[in-house]
């Protein structure tokens, strides 16, 4: 892997928050092309969890941390509802 490669990977390891997903074009924007998100998935660093969607590997995942994903990653403005919502306020 070339250092442009892995120093990518090394920001992106960084920057995430564990248990959260990590949206493909908001991986885009970070630089790391779909071609790379290919690689790092075929070389285990990443695990597609749907369409667009990965984790890293090893990282339990909830909906908390999809939710997290589209309202930072991909700034829309979802939020936790109805009985959710009470449940998490208590």
């Amino acid at each position: 892997m070339s250092t442009e490669k892995r120093s990518k990977l090394k920001r992106l390891l960084r920057s995430h928050r564990p248990g959260t997903v990590l949206l493909a074009q908001w991986l885009l924007q970070q630089g790391v092309s779909r071609e790379l998100q290919a690689r790092y998935r075929r070389s285990g660093w990443l695990e597609a969890i749907g369409t667009g969607a990965f984790k890293l590997p090893g990282e339990m995942v909830a909906w908390k941390g999809g939710l997290y994903a589209l309202q930072t990653q991909a700034q829309l403005p979802f939020q936790a509802g109805g009985i959710t919502a009470l449940d998490i306020r208590g």
